[in-house]
């Protein structure tokens, strides 16, 4: 039970930091509104939405692991009242431990493993965004020093045609 109980202080102390990186963007999102920055809000929500998510299965590990340790707390009291006339229940009892123990670093492991790629998988989409934003500009560059281009064959001409007529 000091495990689970660890995991949930753990556990609550994740719902913490997470919520207030949850209020950081919000506040981050409301700055790039302010600032007309559409590519940097649009990158905001979609980390403000894996948050949001990765908040919701956190509260969701809390209620789990809450009610496992009620669970266990209940386990373990009625297990102290039979524990003078059953001694191998009390054996029982540290076996499931044990395995509790076992199944508790096996979620903590796939926990940690879906962070990881949540984490690998947002870093893409951002990584993916940022790509799409510098070969938009490269294009918008592309287009404007063609119209330079065109702008200056076009006086070029007009110019010939006006020396043209003017030696007429």
């Amino acid at each position: 039970m000091p495990g689970a109980r660890e995991e949930l202080k753990l556990c609550r102390q994740n719902i913490e930091s997470v919520l207030e990186q949850r209020e950081n963007l919000e506040e981050k999102m409301e700055e790039q509104k302010a600032a007309d920055n559409s590519v940097a809000v649009f990158r905001t929500r979609a980390q403000h939405k894996l948050l949001c998510q990765k908040l919701q299965s956190e509260e969701e590990l809390e209620g789990h692991i809450n009610t496992e340790l009620k669970q266990q707390e209940l386990e373990l009291s009625e297990v102290e009242v039979e524990l003078g006339r059953f001694s191998s229940l009390r054996q029982e009892v540290q076996e499931e431990e044990r395995a509790f123990g076992v199944l508790k670093k096996q979620k903590a492991t796939k926990r940690l493993q879906q962070e990881r790629k949540a984490s690998q998988h947002q870093q893409l989409r951002m990584q993916h965004l940022r790509d799409k934003q510098a070969s938009m500009l490269k294009k918008e560059e592309a287009e404007c020093q063609r119209k330079i281009e065109e702008g200056r064959a076009s006086r070029k001409v007009a110019a010939k045609y006006l020396k043209e007529t003017i030696k007429r």
